[in-house]
């Protein structure tokens, strides 16, 4: 083999790696393209999830605000039935 036929036949290899490469980069970028896709799905995703917070943070203030309220009605029942004094009839018994 002469180097002229040497320099072919490693041109040749040569050859044959980068289209082998070429078709591995161009999996990669369909991939690529496929997590590009992925990862928009999850940032919708993630904004519905960050609404879905939000809603529960402002029923959960709603609740406290009325769980408070509440609260507050039973105590000051609570201090005008000790404050209130009821009188009684006599009990009496029937036979």
């Amino acid at each position: 083999m002469n180097n002229e036929e040497k320099i072919i036949s490693m041109l040749e290899v040569m050859e044959s790696k980068i289209t082998n490469m070429d078709s591995k980069v161009d999996k990669l970028s369909a991939d690529v393209a496929v997590l590009k896709t992925d990862v928009a799905a999850l940032k919708t995703d993630m904004d519905y999830v960050k609404s879905d917070i939000e809603e529960l943070k402002e029923g959960s203030e709603i609740t406290r605000a009325a769980t408070n309220k509440l609260l507050d009605w039973a105590e000051r029942m609570e201090k005008h039935t000790i404050t209130t004094t009821f009188s009684l009839p006599p009990l009496t018994v029937v036979e």
